[in-house]
């Protein structure tokens, strides 16, 4: 049977001048988007095999595989509890069974929290950067994960993928960031 470590063990990503590293050595990252094989894999939400992560996993390795990105697309964000931001203990434990396969790989993970745009939970705000319930829900979900994966030293973040200052719902369609036309 395979062994696994506990999330906290392993070599801490770092950075020293211009260069990352792992455990303080140089470290240069031969990586990939990973979300899973399995359908619906674009967050952390629903029932998941860690069977298939784990067989993922060690053929990433096999093929030299060092560091995955992932992360959540929020399009329906049902994990997220809607009176506090925070996700559910479902979405909670299915990243903890992830990062626990990538680590009995020696993979390290970059995790990114928003894809385009920071809305977390079902309702679109107007303009989720500045709505004051949309910034609060957003650092809930930020704070929960945080704080339950602070100690993975080889366990990174990205706030936000390819962030669109556009209005959500026309990602990518809009010229001009929400709320701001030439005069």
């Amino acid at each position: 049977m395979a062994e696994f470590h506990a999330l906290d063990d392993g070599d801490a990503l770092g950075v020293k001048g211009d260069f990352l590293t792992r455990g303080g050595k140089p470290f240069l990252p031969v990586g990939t988007n990973y979300f899973t094989t399995e359908e619906n894999g674009w967050d952390f939400s629903g029932p998941r095999n860690a069977a298939v992560w784990e067989d993922d996993f060690a053929d990433m390795a096999a093929h030299g595989i060092t560091l995955v990105r992932t992360g959540v697309w929020m399009k329906n964000a049902k994990f997220i509890d809607p009176a506090t931001g925070e996700p559910d203990e479902r979405f909670l434990r299915n990243l903890e069974g992830f990062l626990l396969c990538a680590h009995h790989h020696s993979i390290s993970v970059n995790f990114t929290f928003f894809a385009f745009s920071p809305v977390s939970g079902a309702a679109t705000p107007k303009n989720p950067y500045i709505d004051e319930e949309a910034v609060r829900a957003q650092q809930a979900y930020v704070r929960a994960v945080v704080s339950r994966f602070a100690s993975v030293p080889w366990l990174c973040w990205d706030l936000i993928n390819e962030p669109s200052f556009s209005n959500p719902n026309q990602i990518f369609k809009e010229t001009f960031p929400m709320g701001m036309r030439p005069s």
